[in-house]
């Protein structure tokens, strides 16, 4: 499944970190997500346009159509070479993920693939 996670890692458009995550359960891919710039209106009224970074893990959450509870979340982080990097969820996403019953999260390092289960 870390194949998928870095499949939605190229979609990234970002240079310095292109990050993609899936979420699975039961070998069934339930969410699949990459790291982006999301714009987003304040309001109808408002023609001007805000943007903020959208992780590949909350992506992948948001993508999902039911609940998570016992699903594995795999992300991979790709370097400018192309090569793995460390794709370890930062602080709100860890939080996020664990909030949506997600037990396991399995993320690509410079040496590889580690299992954080």
């Amino acid at each position: 499944m870390i194949k998928h996670a870095i499949r939605q890692a190229e979609r990234s458009v970002f240079y310095r970190a292109r990050i993609g995550a899936v979420v699975v359960r039961g070998g069934r891919i339930l969410g699949r997500g990459y790291n982006r710039i999301r714009y987003y209106h304040e309001s109808r009224h408002i023609i001007h346009k805000h943007k903020e970074s959208l992780h590949a893990e909350v992506d992948a959450i948001i993508n999902s159509p039911c609940n998570l509870r016992g699903a594995t979340m795999y992300v991979a982080r790709l370097r400018k070479d192309g090569g793995l990097a460390l794709a370890k969820p930062c602080k709100y996403c860890a939080e996020l993920i664990n909030k949506c019953g997600i037990k396991r999260v399995i993320y690509t390092t410079d040496q590889g693939v580690i299992n954080n289960g």
